[in-house]
């Protein structure tokens, strides 16, 4: 009996030791993810080809320089290319993109090499990042000629801001936002469109990789802050070859007005997710959680089988005394 008394207990306490998360418990930190402009393998590449590596991770991982990292590398000795790394703007919180820019065009018909020292990914924690030598994650063959073919591409097809309020710390909250939303239809992956450019008033803000959300005014623990104005979206190409449409949307500051009058009423008031669409259309798209947006970490909460195991275990406990004082 005592033995099976054990085995009742011992999954009522796993079950029942999980204490419910905090709501916005840090992000493990490192570098998740990397990825080119360039795939592994690839042939015919233009030799004015400005190669962009993309880094997604948190904390102190992308804190770290990552840029010095990078090398371009030609021909089977890997000889260095004497390459400019730039730093690309980008509003993502959780990545940072860089495009390396050689002195003059590649040589034609070559072989060459993209390196950095992260070394396996993800990394971070137990395996620190940088902690590599340099290794090569892509290899590609450059053709005969030069890209100056500029992309056709449509532009920004739609611009929605809307009110997000959270009230506590379920969703990382408590705060009150008006965010909007970027949509444009992404270009096929035979486009070789690797980026795409946001201009406001005709100034460059971010780049970005597919169509993302962006906070207007007031707080949220994900979304960065995208100005208000005249927006207008174009796509970049392996080269730097830029698309010339015209479409754009425009940005109102004045959506964030509301905002005082629930920071009045007292954001703890509000529910936990309230969400009204600006242009006074629905869209259950819009509807989505914060909490995983926001990357809230939720840890593990005991699970419909620990009351059960507790009911079990209490029952044990009685027999057992039960026949003890008998």
């Amino acid at each position: 009996m005592k033995t099976a008394l054990v085995y009742v207990l011992l999954p009522c306490l796993w079950l029942t030791s999980f204490k419910a998360a905090e709501a916005c418990e840090p992000s493990p930190t490192g570098v998740w993810n990397r990825s080119a402009s360039i795939r592994d393998g690839a042939e015919d590449v233009p030799t004015n080809v400005l190669p962009v590596i993309t880094y997604s991770g948190d904390g102190v991982g992308l804190a770290q320089p990552l840029g010095g990292d990078l090398a371009l590398l030609e021909g089977d000795m890997q000889t260095p290319v004497a390459v400019t790394i730039e730093t690309l703007p980008s509003l993502e919180l959780n990545q940072k993109i860089f495009r390396l820019r050689p002195p003059k065009p590649l040589e034609p018909d070559t072989v060459y090499r993209l390196a950095d020292k992260r070394g396996p990914l993800p990394c971070g924690g137990a395996i620190a990042c940088g902690s590599m030598g340099q290794r090569s994650f892509a290899v590609f063959r450059t053709g005969m000629a030069s890209d100056a073919t500029a992309p056709k591409f449509g532009g920004i097809e739609s611009l929605r801001t809307y009110i997000t309020t959270c009230g506590g710390p379920e969703c990382c909250g408590p705060f009150a936002g008006t965010l909007v939303d970027l949509k444009w239809t992404m270009l096929p992956v035979d486009e070789n469109v690797v980026l795409y450019a946001v201009y406001v008033n005709n100034m460059l803000i971010t780049y970005l990789t597919q169509p993302a959300t962006f906070r207007v005014c007031g707080e949220h623990p994900f979304y960065a802050k995208l100005p208000t104005g005249s927006v207008r979206v174009v796509a970049v190409d392996r080269s730097g070859n830029e698309d010339m449409n015209n479409a754009t949307k425009v940005l109102n500051g004045d959506t964030c007005t509301p905002l005082a009058s629930l920071a009045d009423a007292g954001i703890d008031a509000s529910p936990s997710d309230t969400r009204t669409s600006t242009d006074a259309q629905s869209d259950a798209g819009m509807m989505e959680e914060d909490s995983a947006a926001c990357a809230c970490h939720v840890g593990r909460r005991p699970g419909r089988g620990a009351p059960y195991f507790l009911w079990l275990a209490l029952f044990a406990v009685g027999t057992h005394l039960r026949r003890r004082s008998r």
